[in-house]
């Protein structure tokens, strides 16, 4: 059996088709083929709380190209779910119920806490939290942050809050800071700096996990191996953090594509994303953050295994 999982996100959707896994989990062997269609919904939802006209046609566009895929693979299940974008906007669902029928795909808008689970689920029985000791996933994407503290055997939290790499910036080619943002990262604070959390944090002073997910995550990975001449792109230690802030912020964001090896569509995110994590890392701070190979379309494709 070929199945599809298909997040709708609010920088870009992506699609992974894979073969049904024999396992609990979906592993890179079971992957079958695997694509991004940059659309940035975000831009439109986070300043209007709207979809453009211009973007439904785009989307018509890459639904074109999926259910072309869906059927070359002959999929026979699917997983689709729009997120932050979606949950936003005022005409969301009714975009996606004309897409849904149209091109038959059964599409679902997620809550934002049924996005942390899936997320750290998808860690979970992956294995990442198999260490006594807590752990931390951050899963940063275009319109939220996704928030979950594991610790003996159990999620302390598994929160969603509005603050995303495109609700930061006032113009994505730029990647100029709104003015607010500053405020906005405060929704961080809310969440990690409560009792409960911040006793694991002291109590576990050198053993604090910290797991870091997303194409934001990938991208930084990336950029500091070519930065700070790195061999290795699955992990930041924290210290080189506000180094890597420094070094960025001196660029704009099509700037920082013309001197580093990432493209101007995403650009203008890598600052963000580091605002991001640093904010994080003054309530957790751990040592070093990992980045898993994973994503929500992976988390999706899970949820077969949960209902053989």
């Amino acid at each position: 059996m070929v199945v599809a999982g298909i997040d709708m996100g609010s920088n870009a959707i992506r699609i992974t088709v894979a073969k049904r896994s024999k396992s609990k989990f979906y592993t890179e062997e079971d992957m079958i083929f695997k694509k991004r269609f940059p659309c940035r919904l975000g831009s439109d939802v986070f300043k209007a709380s709207t979809i453009s006209f211009e973007k439904q046609q785009q989307l018509d566009f890459i639904f074109q190209d999926i259910r072309k895929i869906l059927d070359e693979y002959k999929v026979e299940q699917i997983k689709c779910v729009g997120t932050s974008a979606f949950r936003d906007s005022n005409n969301g669902e009714a975009i996606l119920d004309g897409v849904a029928t149209k091109y038959q795909i059964p599409i679902d808008i997620i809550s934002g806490q049924d996005e942390a689970k899936y997320m750290s689920q998808g860690l979970y029985v992956r294995n990442f939290f198999e260490e006594p000791v807590p752990h931390l996933h951050a899963d940063i994407g275009g319109g939220s942050l996704e928030l979950s503290v594991f610790y003996k055997k159990k999620f302390i939290i598994q929160k969603s809050i509005d603050v995303g790499t495109l609700r930061l910036i006032a113009e994505t080619r730029s990647g100029q800071l709104v003015q607010n943002h500053s405020e906005s990262l405060k929704l961080i604070n809310e969440i990690l700096n409560i009792p409960e959390i911040q006793d694991l944090r002291f109590k576990f002073p050198q053993d604090i996990f910290f797991h870091g997910t997303g194409g934001n995550f990938r991208r930084l990975g990336r950029l500091r191996r070519h930065v700070l001449g790195r061999k290795k792109d699955y992990f930041l230690d924290s210290d080189e953090v506000p180094y890597l802030v420094g070094t960025f912020m001196n660029y704009s964001g099509y700037e920082l594509a013309e001197h580093f090896p990432v493209r101007e569509e995403n650009a203008a995110l890598i600052v963000p994303s580091l605002l991001i994590i640093q904010r994080i890392l003054q309530f957790w701070p751990a040592e070093q953050i990992e980045i898993p190979k994973i994503s929500l379309t992976y988390a999706l494709l899970d949820s077969f295994y949960s209902s053989k």
